[in-house]
């Protein structure tokens, strides 16, 4: 598929942009420097009412079809001057740049932000929207109400009346560019390696739920700092709640945005919210070194990007605060729906090809994309162990920073500290679809219904009963007696292993459905609430055999009631 970079490689941007919230428009001066590679230039541009072009300052004719503008009849210098002027409607629908609003005292709050992952930027300013068309942003922004607050990327270099003008900001892609304008009230800190965390919400929320997303994105910016060993690459980290957004949260450099319920929190708010919210920042905050500081060559490579923060959200917040025990969440929200999609005929895989930027939206599956990529970074962490993995990233950070790259070159910097193929090990995984049923020596792809797969094959060189491998373990008969007979030496990860792969197995008849009866009994006294999950849930199954008021029925309560007569008691 040939790209616009294919046409003209921009070098650096100069943006200016006039906001008028009471018309919601847009007017726009874009200035592209960079060097023309054919006698033609297309550039990424839609729903923009383009007023004229200039190239080195001299006005040329254009066209402008749907998303495309294309520059004929210059001459090819090795450093051009593109000059635009245009204006765009600024819209409610949460893409490019978009209007989010708020009741504050019986008023209507607007609040002007953007999103422009994977390729709405182009709905805000003329570019090659590519995330291989990296460049230096020179941003200035003025707004109507002198009391607005306008926040980018980087940290502010002067102030002029209604007009701010923006630091510029290293080599990055366009889908990472980002500001935001509207009255906010905000929390700052400083975490210990002297990176400025400002935390910003509508004046619609309590102030106190600024406070402790603020603190622990400082904590996490320290904790990356120390595992990567690369330093947080800009001199401050914003966090924004916008009451109209898209997505969960976006890792746009410097300024990243969220749904308000993903960030605001409190350290009074329960476990589980603190969780939520803390990983969701740790996920992001990730992003600047994973994605941001180095970015995928295409948009094929999302899993370079969104697989590895699934895995670091959890990893982590367990270090920074074990109290919050988020691998939990890991095993139920990342790995079962990861299982339960994979098993599916048809389902695609991690790495998918992608022709155009209509296949793009296709690439945002939470189940493959996102858990299952994760749990395959994780499998790979786990057989390297973590001291060589992270040794790997680091040396990735270190080698690939400001640039874009492929698979090929994580897997090149990994396999200097792993003592076998990583490329040949994951590239199966990730582009192939589905798992495997490991019965002995034997493998075969697992499906929940449909004909059987023996032709996919994945590499397994070590099978391990922790939730790391993604595969099913199909015991023998003696394996899953012997394993009941030392259940009380099973760790929970272990415990939970033998509940999932044999609930999967006997749903797909792999394995008698009647063999679930004697593995709950063996979860008598069990206080794990993240276990009782999955036991109600093997019950439920259980109970469609059951014929209602037989003596099976009245067998199956009396086990029941034996498992929860202990922590029923504990409980009162």
């Amino acid at each position: 598929m040939k790209k616009f970079l294919d046409y003209f490689v921009p070098t650096r941007y100069n943006l200016s942009f006039l906001i008028n919230r009471k018309k919601d428009t847009l007017t726009g001066c874009t200035v592209i420097y960079g060097q023309a590679l054919t006698s033609e230039i297309m550039l990424h541009a839609k729903d923009l009412d383009i007023q004229s072009v200039k190239i080195n300052n001299t006005e040329v004719d254009f066209q402008y079809d749907q998303d495309t503008i294309i520059l004929k009849n210059f001459s090819i210098r090795t450093e051009l001057e593109i000059t635009l002027n245009y204006t765009a409607k600024i819209t409610p629908n949460m893409e490019g740049v978009y209007l989010s609003t708020y009741q504050y005292r019986n008023q209507t709050q607007k609040i002007v932000a953007t999103q422009f992952e994977s390729h709405y930027a182009r709905q805000c300013f003329p570019c090659i929207d590519e995330p291989a068309a990296k460049a230096t942003f020179e941003l200035t922004i003025t707004s109507e109400d002198p009391k607005d607050i306008i926040v980018s990327n980087m940290p502010v270099k002067e102030k002029q009346g209604n007009t701010t003008i923006f630091q510029t900001t290293p080599k990055m892609s366009t889908y990472l560019l980002a500001f935001a304008i509207g009255q906010f009230q905000s929390y700052e800190t400083v975490s210990k390696s002297s990176v400025k965390i400002t935390t910003y919400a509508g004046l619609h929320q309590d102030p106190k739920l600024l406070k402790y997303p603020g603190n622990f994105a400082a904590k996490c910016v320290d904790f990356y700092n120390e595992l990567f060993k690369v330093p947080f690459p800009l001199p401050k980290l914003d966090q924004l709640a916008l009451p109209d957004f898209e997505a969960g949260a976006m890792e746009n450099w410097g300024l990243m945005t969220f749904r308000e319920r993903c960030l605001l929190t409190d350290d009074k708010a329960a476990v589980d919210a603190r969780a939520y919210v803390s990983t969701v920042i740790a996920h992001e905050i990730s992003h600047m070194w994973f994605g941001d500081l180095v970015t995928m060559q295409w948009w094929d490579d999302l899993w370079l990007n969104e697989s590895f923060a699934c895995l670091m959200e959890t990893y982590a917040v367990d270090k920074i605060d074990p109290s919050l025990e988020v691998w939990d969440d890991f095993y139920t929200i990342t790995v079962m729906p990861a299982l339960n999609r994979d098993c599916l005929p048809g389902v695609q895989s991690v790495k998918v090809e992608v022709r155009n930027v209509e296949d793009i939206a296709n690439l945002f599956d939470g189940a493959i994309v996102y858990a299952k990529g994760a749990r395959l970074m994780l499998m790979l962490m786990r057989l390297m162990g973590e001291e060589n993995f992270f040794k790997g990233i680091s040396a990735y950070f270190e080698n690939h920073k400001y640039s874009n790259t492929v698979a090929d070159d994580l897997w090149r910097e990994l396999t200097k500290f792993a003592n076998f193929d990583v490329k040949g090990f994951m590239t199966p995984w990730l582009t192939q679809s589905g798992y495997p049923v490991l019965d002995g020596q034997n493998q075969q792809r697992f499906l929940i219904a449909g004909k059987p797969d023996i032709d996919t094959k994945y590499p397994v060189p070590e099978v391990k009963d922790d939730l790391s491998g993604h595969y099913l373990i199909k015991l023998s008969d003696q394996e899953f007696s012997n394993k009941l007979k030392a259940f009380d030496q099973l760790n929970k990860e272990q415990k939970l292993r033998i509940l999932i792969d044999r609930r999967l197995l006997a749903k797909a008849n792999q394995v008698s459905s009647a063999s679930l009866v004697d593995l709950i009994k063996a979860f008598n006294d069990e206080p794990d609430p993240l276990i009782w999950d999955l036991l109600t849930t093997i019950i439920a199954d259980i109970r469609r055999f059951v014929v209602p008021d037989s003596q099976d029925e009245k067998n199956l309560k009396r086990i029941v009631r034996k498992m929860i007569d202990k922590p029923y008691q504990r409980i009162g």
